[in-house]
């Protein structure tokens, strides 16, 4: 089932039998492994030491990991990483979305020239094809550009995936109104009571770390600090709070 996937779900997400190189040891058995997450495997349920030390739906994060990482073995080393603010593909995507959302002409000044921005579709192609270029996967097509529901449907599945576990998704869905509908929506994960032949099937994860999320609207907004209230009297507090 994780044949022919696009490049990032290799970069990005480590599955059950996904190979990890860990070339800062040199331990025998601690490099080159092929991790498997089923029942009673050394790295799924029943078969870890402890008994929460195990992926809940079969998944793990493997952006972001060097090929040389270890954790274990002589020599095993962590390659200290940098946490991006922002990233281009994020400056491009934005562009894009803001582009898609205008309606009619807009002039501006911008240092001191005037520019005046459309819904240009060249515009738009040039800016979101090139995160999708990027990962080897087809741009927008005309009849999709043409559309922009379908080029907003596009953007919010591009960002979900290029930007994994950057600290965006609790944001974009805030912003695009579709906090409640999405999270709302049960994880899913793969069999993690089954071994190895029943693991490779889709279901709801048995555990209450996963059941017990609460999506409630007054999450869009945090609350206010009582602190700043208290300066401003006549201020409301964030709904819900």
């Amino acid at each position: 089932m994780y044949v022919n996937r696009e490049a990032r779900f290799y970069a990005s997400i480590g599955f059950s039998e996904c190979f990890w190189p860990c070339e800062s040891t040199s331990a025998a058995g601690q490099y080159n492994l092929t991790v498997t997450y089923y029942y009673g495997s050394p790295n799924g349920k029943g078969g870890v030491a402890s008994v929460l030390d195990y992926p809940l739906t079969g998944y793990v994060l493997k952006k972001n990991i060097h090929r040389v990482d270890a954790r274990s073995g002589a020599n095993a080393r962590v390659m200290d990483k940098s946490f991006p603010i922002i990233r281009y593909a994020e400056i491009l995507l934005s562009y894009t979305e803001a582009l898609n959302n205008l309606t009619g002409s807009h002039t501006v000044e911008i240092d001191g020239q005037s520019q005046t921005f459309t819904r240009d579709v060249n515009e738009i192609k040039k800016a979101f094809n090139q995160v999708r270029y990027r990962a080897g996967l087809p741009g927008l097509s005309p009849a999709e550009l043409a559309d922009p529901k379908t080029v907003q449907t596009n953007i919010e599945t591009e960002r979900m995936v290029e930007l994994l576990h950057e600290n965006r998704r609790y944001y974009d869905v805030r912003r695009w109104g579709i906090y409640e509908e999405v999270e709302n929506t049960p994880a899913m994960g793969m069999n993690m009571d089954a071994g190895k032949d029943g693991f490779y099937q889709r279901v709801i994860p048995n555990t209450s770390r996963i059941g017990s999320r609460i999506v409630n609207k007054k999450l869009v907004f945090v609350p206010v600090p009582n602190a700043e209230i208290k300066r401003l009297p006549s201020f409301d507090q964030n709904p819900g709070w």
